[in-house]
């Protein structure tokens, strides 16, 4: 089951795993069936008439376009948009967010107002989906990993393309010869981008970062450290260049300190 929690628009996952267990195969099978045949439909109505038969929640003025693929525990807000090709799978979508072309969504909990970039791929952790909050832009091929913990704070904005967001790390792993089948020896830990913060385009942020508040990262930049608040970092790996001082509607660049 799906709760909605709030007046932001997102949504969280509340399930009931002893009604999940009891559910019959049969009645799986079925539901299973109808969001399969849901993508194929001519029409929107069809389309939703039955994702919703197949235990999808939509809400109203909800657009999905044909070719779309909705697995299980998806709970979609009003007036969303759905384009062609996407696939989501137990995530959950607030009022409207826009996924566009190609895009793949999974473990994942997003704020109403959000886009996701054409071909972008989002995943979480199935036992602490990731966040993304509201008004959130992800840009074009995006591959935002967030199986190791990712919370994305309101009005941030992921580059035009071509970015990328880890959460784990298969260095060691690797390094040490491991089979790439055991998961046991994989580092993870969680990243946080904190609200009005600005990320450009083909910028890649290390596992264990923390941006602060109204910062920037400027594009073809590698975050390996923390971003303080009110900072703009660039370069291989990424360094502090200047402070950002807020006036008004004025945003001043200052030097360091």
């Amino acid at each position: 089951m799906m709760k909605k929690e709030g007046k932001n628009g997102k949504y969280h996952q509340n399930i009931d795993k002893d009604a999940e267990s009891n559910t019959p195969m049969g009645f799986k099978g079925i539901f299973s069936f109808f969001r399969i045949t849901a993508g194929y439909m001519p029409f929107n109505t069809f389309r939703k008439l039955l994702f919703r038969l197949g235990g999808v929640r939509i809400g109203k003025g909800t657009i999905i376009e044909r070719g779309v693929k909705i697995g299980e525990e998806v709970n979609l807000g009003r007036n969303c948009i759905v384009l062609r090709l996407s696939r989501l799978h137990h995530c959950s979508l607030g009022d409207g967010v826009r996924v566009e072309e190609l895009s793949v969504l999974r473990y994942v909990s997003i704020g109403r107002g959000s886009k996701i970039g054409r071909g972008s791929l989002v995943f979480g952790n199935p036992s602490k989906w990731m966040t993304l909050g509201e008004d959130v832009a992800v840009g074009v091929s995006w591959m935002i990993d967030g199986t190791g913990g990712l919370e994305v704070a309101d009005h941030v904005n992921l580059g035009s393309h071509l970015g990328g967001i880890f959460t784990h790390s298969g260095f060691k792993h690797r390094i040490l010869g491991y089979d790439f089948r055991e998961k046991d020896h994989i580092e993870r830990s969680p990243v946080k981008i904190g609200t009005c913060s600005w990320i450009g385009g083909k910028v890649t942020i290390q596992p264990g970062v923390t941006i602060g508040d109204h910062s920037a990262v400027l594009p073809n930049s590698s975050v390996s450290r923390d971003v303080a608040p009110y900072t703009m970092v660039g370069g291989v790996p990424a360094r502090p260049l200047k402070r950002i001082a807020i006036e008004g509607d004025t945003v001043n660049l200052l030097p360091l300190k």
